[in-house]
């Protein structure tokens, strides 16, 4: 995409910058876009691992048998990147 609109503004002698940044315009939208549905997916997703991690921890240091610490339930997951 970026190759032909580097074209059609300067290679193919047509000197018409016009549709070439409408197009360039468009192409941002559509990645700012993205990229914003992709980080708040992230984020919900990140916020949902913090809350089971921390309800792990209270319930195992509220049980009040004495039991101690149990390890970070995160700490034994891969992460899926």
């Amino acid at each position: 995409m970026s190759t032909y609109v580097y074209k059609r503004a300067f290679e193919w002698n047509t000197f018409d910058l016009g549709y070439p940044s409408a197009i360039a315009v468009l192409w941002f939208i559509i990645i700012l876009l993205f990229v914003a549905i992709m980080s708040r997916l992230l984020r919900q997703r990140e916020q949902a691992r913090v809350s089971d991690h921390a309800h792990a921890v209270v319930d195992t240091i509220g049980d009040g048998a004495g039991a101690s610490r149990a390890a970070c339930p995160c700490s034994s997951r891969s992460t899926q990147w």
